[in-house]
């Protein structure tokens, strides 16, 4: 229905309805899809260090989760414990095609593990692979869905802060992924110590239109600075309206 913001996640529905509209008719029109078994509603904006909506039960089966399916790999979400967004599948698998073989790749922030799964899936001559996550259900359901990809080599998963975590690992990357455009401001000095010389960060941030690339540019210069790193700018991307003139933006930068 007009209006009506859905996100299929596996076989849940989570739907935002307007005021005025008509809810008992917007939850039969979804369930017209027979794939969908769940319908769930936003009844609030996401909070809280783990960036969560509030949901509420709508219809279908009671539950909360889902084995979702994005380009070719299947992964466990809980849509009420852990963050997760379909409208990234786009973006995730944009990183994803840059990987190289042998590269060890490190995912900070990486929620239920779908950008870890998409990397591995599109390029499975890696070195290594780790996410870490916060939200010990987002682990969780990250190792569950390990058993869904049976054959991922070297892929690890690290439930923890992502400062602390990754400077316990004492390893060099080639590649940093950070999707938390929230927070990840927070952990550039982290990822500035853990990337190898030549290697890629890919860096995302939160920018209004008239500001980009610039102000995440600079962000991520005065970083450098700081860390005594030299980087050079490879490219700026907007990837996704977060709000009226406010866009998800990724800066990538290799380390020299």
């Amino acid at each position: 229905m007009r209006g009506v913001g859905v996100d299929i996640i596996g076989d849940i529905a989570v739907i935002e309805i307007p005021k005025g509209t008509n809810k008992k008719k917007a939850v039969e029109n979804i369930l017209k899809n027979n794939h969908i078994k769940v319908v769930l509603e936003k009844i609030s904006e996401r909070k809280g260090k783990l960036r969560l909506y509030k949901l509420r039960h709508l219809a279908g089966e009671k539950r909360t989760k889902t084995i979702h399916t994005e380009s070719g790999v299947r992964f466990y979400v809980d849509v009420a414990k852990v963050y997760f967004s379909p409208r990234l599948s786009g973006e995730r698998l944009r990183v994803a095609q840059q990987v190289k073989a042998n590269e060890s790749v490190l995912v900070m922030f990486s929620g239920a593990g779908p950008y870890v799964f998409v990397i591995a899936k599109m390029q499975p001559v890696l070195k290594e692979i780790y996410g870490v996550e916060i939200n010990k259900h987002g682990t969780k359901n990250s190792v569950e869905s390990l058993q869904l990809n049976k054959k991922m080599n070297n892929v690890h998963f690290i439930n923890g802060d992502a400062g602390k975590s990754v400077m316990k690992l004492k390893k060099k990357f080639d590649r940093i992924v950070m999707p938390a455009p929230h927070s990840a401001e927070k952990f550039l000095d982290v990822a500035l110590k853990s990337i190898k010389k030549g290697g890629i960060i890919h860096y995302y941030d939160f920018c209004a239109l008239e500001d980009f690339p610039q102000k995440i540019i600079d962000k991520v210069m005065k970083a450098c600075v700081k860390n005594k790193r030299k980087v050079k700018i490879l490219n700026s991307v907007k990837c996704g309206q977060h709000s009226p003139g406010k866009y998800r933006i990724c800066i990538e930068f290799e380390v020299l």
